[in-house]
């Protein structure tokens, strides 16, 4: 079994689509998955990952199925530490203190997370996504899959870097919160896991490639930085926030 996840492209935030640059990334991602198996493909609900996504389909001839649960984290959060109430958006100096932060459950019982709805999001997420393995024989059983039957096929899901994030939270079983502030995923970002079967009819996931760009050096355009900060603090504040 596979997993893709492909972030949009380059986007325009103020009416929820792509920039020109944007659209030229997903045509370059769309070339990419030509020699790709993909057997189900899923999108965010968003404007920005739609498009995405119907450029990609267009080109290899996919069906593809809007789910909600895919839209990104960005649910605005009440009484949160600086600079922003976003998830991705905490000063490591306030974050990394608390070890609740790093536990794959504890994370939740922040006050700020646990007021909000951020945990009903995130459930709503595991089991669209628990429910869609099953449906190919594989069963969340604790930290790992119970393999009723083999599968080789693929699942793509265009999303948001965020929500990539917390994706990759449940299936590997991590906190979202170092990977929402310790990795980056550039637009059209190619990510993939697979199930590992070492032991016949028990498995759990790998990731084998994460926030691959190469279809864009390939074609030439340099990657978008939407989703980073600043490199040094000196930088001027040209680096768009958020996903």
């Amino acid at each position: 079994m596979r997993i893709l996840i492909l972030r949009h492209g380059d986007p325009d935030y103020s009416i929820d689509s792509l920039t020109a640059r944007g659209k030229i990334e997903a045509k370059l991602l769309a070339e990419r998955l030509l020699n790709e198996k993909i057997d189900k493909v899923y999108s965010s609900p968003l404007g920005r990952a739609k498009l995405t996504c119907e450029i990609c389909a267009e080109k290899k001839g996919f069906p593809f199925t809007v789910e909600e649960s895919l839209h990104e984290f960005s649910y605005k959060l009440e009484d949160t530490p600086a600079p922003s109430n976003f998830l991705w958006d905490k000063y490591p100096a306030y974050w990394t203190e608390d070890l609740r932060f790093y536990d794959p459950e504890k994370w939740l019982e922040v006050p700020w997370v646990k007021n909000s709805i951020i945990p009903e999001k995130y459930k709503n997420l595991c089991e669209f996504l628990d429910k869609t393995l099953s449906e190919y024989g594989y069963n969340r059983y604790h930290n790992y899959y119970k393999v009723e039957k083999e599968s080789k096929d693929t699942l793509a899901l265009f999303c948001h870097f965020g929500t990539e994030c917390m994706i990759l939270s449940h299936l590997i079983r991590v906190s979202p919160f170092f990977l929402l502030h310790n990795f980056f995923g550039a637009p059209t970002s190619f990510t993939e896991i697979y199930t590992e079967e070492r032991e016949q009819g028990n498995a759990i996931f790998r990731v084998s490639v994460f926030g691959d760009v190469g279809h864009l050096l390939k074609g030439g355009v340099e990657p978008s930085p939407a989703g980073r900060f600043k490199e040094v603090f000196s930088d001027p504040i040209e680096i768009l926030k958020g996903d």
